[in-house]
């Protein structure tokens, strides 16, 4: 088998791939295991990621309605 130097290149470059996507998939269960939102590091904007502060803040909001007042 005669690899030139191209083959080289893209074969370094799979392994690259291949490591780093090892490396994101084994950080985002250690995410989930620890109970922290495995989406803090994502940059785009998504359901998932925006779930938890829309909770929140739907929390927020019941709480204010559901105050009963003691004296009529």
């Amino acid at each position: 088998m005669n690899w030139g130097w191209q083959e080289w290149v893209v074969a370094l470059l799979v392994v690259i791939c291949v490591v780093r996507t090892g490396y994101r998939v084994r950080d985002f269960f250690r995410r989930v295991k620890s109970g922290k939102n495995p989406c803090d590091s994502c940059s785009c904007d998504c359901e998932l990621r925006n779930l938890p502060k829309h909770e929140r803040g739907d929390c927020k909001e019941r709480s204010h309605k559901t105050n009963k007042k003691c004296c009529g």
